[in-house]
């Protein structure tokens, strides 16, 4: 058995637990302006393999922008089916 204390989330749990509660909250008419501002904060080469992606809003008009867990993504019916996270 160990012994290892467990002292709940670390900061970068809370910070992603936080992110999403914003992004439930959030209108949905601010999600490409929330997409945009997420991938301007990347940093290269992720920021351009973010605008170039074929999944962005530009290019498939079908999916909607949003950001997910605090990362810029693109859902489809409420799901999301792809996101971006810096390396």
């Amino acid at each position: 058995m160990s012994s290892k204390k467990v002292n709940g989330f670390t900061d970068e749990e809370r910070a992603a637990m936080k992110a999403c509660s914003r992004e439930i909250k959030a209108d949905k008419a601010d999600g490409e302006s929330e997409v945009l501002a997420k991938i301007a904060e990347m940093v290269e080469p992720d920021r351009t393999m973010a605008t170039a992606a074929p999944c962005n809003h530009q290019n498939a008009s079908a999916l909607m922008p949003k950001t997910w867990y605090g990362m810029p993504a693109y859902a489809k019916d409420d799901k999301v089916v792809c996101f971006f996270q810096c390396a």
